[in-house]
């Protein structure tokens, strides 16, 4: 059996660049939506850019800290690529990677783990 799992997220810009949202997945263990926030760690421009986010985890509600790069999907208008690391640089471990589109000022969009 595979522990492969995907996922749904949102986020929301804040006045200052920063991200808020709620995230959910098919792992056995998540019954619900969990907050996630991203603070911008980079200049960019509109949501693409280099942030630290940090959510809670069930069952425990461990929480966890990781890199988040958005970026522009290649030949696409409103489609984004996300990769969550943990930690910066080459050095970082992938984690989890998604895409996302906006909708209403949102990024809304689906994830995998690694």
């Amino acid at each position: 059996m595979s522990n492969r799992f995907i996922g749904r997220f949102y986020f929301k810009k804040t006045a200052n660049g920063n991200l808020i949202g709620e995230y959910s997945n098919c792992h056995p263990l998540t019954t619900r939506s969990y907050a996630e926030a991203a603070t911008r760690t980079s200049s960019g421009s509109d949501w693409v850019g280099d942030y630290t986010t940090t959510w809670c985890e069930a069952p425990n509600n461990r929480c966890v800290s990781a890199k988040l790069e958005i970026r522009t999907k290649p030949d696409c208008v409103g489609i984004f690529v996300l990769r969550w690391n943990s930690g910066s640089g080459p050095n970082g471990k992938p984690l989890f990677s998604g895409e996302a589109m906006l909708c209403d000022d949102m990024l809304i969009g689906d994830y995998t783990n690694e």
